[in-house]
């Protein structure tokens, strides 16, 4: 049995047509389905914990990046059972959907609708974070990419913009008009037994590759090595930053002169002010922060 967790509003609000539209073919080549739609932020997360109490344990997302983020915090912040019993997966109809594109996840309803039907499973996992908003330290969990620095300042805009306007365009317009107003602040990373100081630009956590719209921060993030891709990039001129915003969407940052790419396990990371911190393109909080990997955590349709 599948259950669906439909958010509505995702797509400024085109993702209930056409879930509307999918449903009768739903039912038809997947048999009997269950679905709720979201009411408000935050609700997929419930939505998910009360479907695996009731015995569900195909959990299927619907809407984009932020919609799925929800659904993995509702599996792994529950304890009724182990969460590598969870299955997951997306039918993106979201404004963000980039954790698809690692995963190659079809958006035509067809071919989406086959792969479900393959039942195809790997395990992918899943990183927690340890951060502080504004009353307390709070514990989260993410998918795709993590990002602070400048990432995370794109992120605080983002969420301080309201929701009616907000797009995968408004988001990449963001990112290059902040670059004239972004001033980075110096930020100790500390990872893999080393204490790295700087100013960074960029500061990007990911187990999957795209994030952003379809940028590639982490070129060598992989779902399930145990492992997170990161990417350092120092400080820099405006001028040489806008210059290579190219590097960012080919997958060739890696190569950039200020960037340094390596894979760790866990990744501390302090700041003698507030440095922001964004999950899945959802914005959490600030510094301090503390990332794990948990190797195989869930299952995804693959």
């Amino acid at each position: 049995m599948y259950y669906f967790i439909v958010n509505p509003v995702a797509q400024q609000g085109k993702a209930r047509q056409k879930w509307e539209q999918y449903l009768p073919l739903l039912k038809k080549e997947l048999g009997n389905i269950d679905f709720d739609y979201t009411q408000h932020k935050g609700h997929a997360t419930i939505l998910c914990q009360e479907a695996i109490q009731k015995g569900y344990r195909t959990i299927i997302a619907v809407g984009g990046d932020g919609t799925l983020h929800e659904v993995i915090n509702g599996t792994m912040q529950q304890s009724f059972i182990a969460t590598s019993e969870i299955t997951h997966f997306i039918l993106p109809l979201g404004t963000g959907n980039d954790w698809i594109k690692t995963q190659q996840i079809p958006r035509k309803i067809i071919p989406w609708i086959q792969k479900v039907k393959t039942a195809n499973t790997h395990f992918h996992d899943i990183g927690k974070i340890e951060y502080q908003d504004e009353k307390s330290s709070k514990t989260h969990y993410f998918i795709n990419v993590a990002g602070m620095a400048y990432d995370g300042y794109v992120g605080k805009v983002i969420h301080e913009t309201p929701s009616a306007v907000k797009s995968k365009w408004l988001y990449l317009y963001e990112a290059v008009r902040l670059l004239f107003t972004y001033q980075p602040t110096l930020v100790t990373v500390f990872v893999n037994e080393r204490d790295i100081t700087n100013a960074f630009y960029l500061i990007n956590i990911g187990i999957a590759k795209f994030s952003g719209g379809g940028m590639q921060l982490v070129p060598y993030g992989e779902a399930n090595n145990g492992l997170f891709s990161v990417t350092l990039v120092k400080k820099m001129s405006k001028w040489r930053a806008l210059a290579s915003i190219p590097s960012l969407f080919n997958g060739k940052l890696d190569q950039h002169s200020l960037a340094e790419t390596f894979q760790t396990e866990e990744i501390n990371i302090t700041a003698p002010t507030p440095n922001y911190l964004e999950a899945d393109g959802e914005y959490l909080g600030t510094t301090p922060v503390n990332i794990r990997i948990i190797p195989k955590a869930i299952k995804i349709i693959h």
